[in-house]
Order: structure tokens, then sequence, then C-alpha cells
């Protein structure tokens, strides 16, 4: 004999896929701001770009990611200030170090 969910049961499944549908939405959608600001469309060609470059930071000042001058050579496909991002690595460099 098969047993049935209560609807309960069915409510609460149900619940907890929207959340994790939800979830993957918002990370979507801030998966495509970041690569809009950093000037690629497609995920694939940040990875492209970005699998070559070395982990850490630059040894001539110390404070900016490999990454960063990565997304700085792309000039004018840049949407976001170059102050910001500076600002934003040097955060997650300080963050690193302590």
């Amino acid at each position: 004999m098969a047993i049935r969910k209560s609807s309960r049961s069915r409510r609460r499944n149900s619940d907890a896929s929207d959340k994790n549908y939800l979830g993957l939405e918002r990370r979507l959608l801030l998966l495509g701001w970041m690569l809009g600001l950093f000037g690629y469309e497609q995920n694939r060609e940040l990875l492209s770009d970005a699998k070559n470059i070395q982990e850490g930071f630059t040894s001539h000042d110390g404070s900016h990611s490999h990454l960063y001058h990565l997304l700085m050579s792309r000039g004018d496909k840049l949407a976001i200030s170059i102050y910001d991002l500076s600002r934003y690595d040097n955060n997650i460099c300080n963050h690193l170090r302590s």
C-alpha cells in the first residue's frame, strides 16, 4: 500500500522549492549585474579571461589583486568606476589579511 503525503507535507516541500528557486534567481540576477559592471556579456567570457591569472595580490603595490588588473585592462568596457573597483578590491585585500 502506497503512503500518501499529507497536504501539509506537500505544501512544506513546495515552500522549500520556492525558496530555492528564488535564491537561485537572485544569484543569477546578481551575476548578470556583476558581469555588466565588469564589461562582460557572459560568465564564460569572464571565466576564460580569469583562468590564467594568478591568485593573490601583485608584488609592486600589494594592495590590488591580479583580477583587479585584469578588469582594469578592459578599459572602456568597464562600467564600474576605477575608484569603486579599487575600493572593493582593497576591502577584499584587507579582509583576507585580517
